[in-house]
């Protein structure tokens, strides 16, 4: 029945469902190498008066370059052929001056597809292999073996940030010679989020947004 309604309830105090869960323990240990920024953490997990906060150094260097575009975005308003363009140009400019692979992580597949339907792999003479959407668990592990038995330097890798290739897989051994972090995976803009970083707000001033 297209007349139906349903009631989404959510919520924002988190610490009421977390230390239901915490006292069932006579101790709790959370590590993690993205538990930042800690004083968000602590609070919304309701662990700010009762926890040991310990930093583990690390003697990770990596040798890197970084250079960092400001002439583009990839708003959601911003997600039209002209900015795409834009876009590509400047993943067309890196490519000439790598020798070697290329990754590209991207916020969402809605940017892979609106690459991809804007002339990437027309304007960008490499082999590319992407990771879909709708790929499963076997097409993605394909794609992963493909990415460590690349012998020619001469491929782009498109994936998406926080997505099955982005993160909890040992990338050792495969050779990309440059990445790109192409903006920031951010949640899409609905009442939902707007809700949550007013309440934030609240919490930490002036930080709503950003946490």
């Amino acid at each position: 029945d297209n007349n139906e309604k349903s009631i989404c309830l959510y919520l924002l105090f988190s610490p009421l469902f977390f230390k239901s869960i915490f006292k069932r323990f006579n101790s709790v240990i959370l590590a993690s190498a993205t538990l930042e920024p800690l004083e968000y953490y602590l609070k919304i997990y309701g662990l700010e008066n009762n926890t040991q906060v310990i930093n583990l150094s690390h003697n990770y260097n990596p040798n890197t370059f970084s250079i960092f575009v400001k002439s583009i975005d990839t708003k959601f308003i911003n997600r039209n052929p002209e900015n795409y363009a834009k876009i590509i140009k400047i993943i067309k400019e890196i490519s000439s001056l790598i020798d070697g692979n290329i990754g590209v992580f991207t916020p969402s597949y809605e940017v892979i597809d609106g690459l991809i339907n804007n002339g990437l792999e027309y304007e960008i003479k490499r082999q590319f292999l992407v990771e879909k959407k709708n790929m499963n668990s076997y097409e993605i592990n394909e794609l992963f073996n493909k990415l460590k038995s690349l012998t020619k330097p001469n491929y782009i890798f498109l994936g998406v940030q926080g997505g099955r290739l982005a993160e909890g897989e040992d990338f050792q051994g495969i050779k990309l010679n440059a990445v790109i972090i192409l903006g920031l995976a951010l949640e899409k803009p609905s009442e939902i989020l707007k809700e949550k970083i007013e309440y934030t707000e609240k919490l930490f001033p002036k930080k709503g947004i950003l946490y």
